[in-house]
């Protein structure tokens, strides 16, 4: 009697840094529509630091702003400073989708957004977002052959895997002209193609002011890692946004 030889079970392979996409699904959640303000109460916690030095950047002030608002006349919270840690605590509500606009004597004023409206599932974000200094901003535009014009804006863009570490070989596109970056080795490279490993950064420079819809693809694949988002890009600002993986 011949019997079939038993195959070894094959062993499930850890997937290395910044490359788990274990948490996806065939195509990206859908997007959420904006809960009303008597939703539950939440707090968006988010830590900012100086580019240049990693410290925590002087008399910086960070609002909140509703998605539609898009000059931010009519703010949702006061301007609250950071604490000694760069740690601002923004009280928001269950479904807010706007964004944070941070401002700061020393730094490009920013404007910031999420992959996905506030929920009680959302992680705290313990990857500090890295404000650009005014007087570092022509040196690092500079880099990539591309100065940065004063009349347009800066979009950067930063892609994380689903246990939130950055993501290496991410590829970004922008619906809006503008001259394509990565972050290699400590600076923005005109070059490179994907996103390097540790960083996961990226963007656009010179990106005309106005609404802008920005996606973020998988290594190899048309996988979104998130439903492409709407953002708005000011003349003079950077527009910062943080892909984070949403499961089906």
């Amino acid at each position: 009697m011949v019997t079939q030889q038993q195959q070894p079970a094959q062993q499930a392979t850890a997937p290395q840094i910044g490359q788990d996409w274990t948490c996806l699904g065939s195509a990206a959640a859908p997007p959420m529509l904006l809960a009303p303000t008597s939703g539950e109460r939440l707090v968006q916690s988010v830590r900012l630091v100086d580019l240049a030095s990693l410290q925590v950047p002087p008399n910086i002030s960070v609002r909140a702003c509703a998605q539609r608002d898009v000059d931010c006349l009519a703010p949702l919270t006061d301007s609250l400073p950071l604490d000694a840690d760069g740690w601002v605590d923004v009280p928001l509500f269950e479904g807010f989708d706007g964004f944070l606009e941070i401002t700061g004597e020393t730094i490009i004023p920013s404007v910031l957004f999420y992959a996905a409206p506030l929920s009680p599932e959302t992680e705290v974000d313990r990857t500090p977002l890295a404000l650009i200094p005014k007087d570092q901003l022509p040196a690092l535009s500079g880099a990539t052959g591309t100065p940065q014009d004063p009349d347009f804006g800066l979009v950067v863009l930063r892609s994380f895997d689903c246990r939130g570490n950055p993501a290496p070989g991410v590829s970004f596109d922008i619906d809006k002209d503008g001259f394509p970056w990565y972050f290699v080795g400590g600076l923005p490279s005109s070059v490179a193609t994907v996103t390097a490993p540790e960083s996961g950064l990226g963007g656009f420079i010179n990106v005309e002011p106005g609404v802008a819809v920005v996606n973020a693809v998988l290594p190899g694949s048309s996988l979104p890692i998130a439903t492409p988002r709407s953002v708005l890009v000011r003349a003079g600002w950077m527009t910062a946004m943080r892909f984070v993986p949403l499961a089906e």
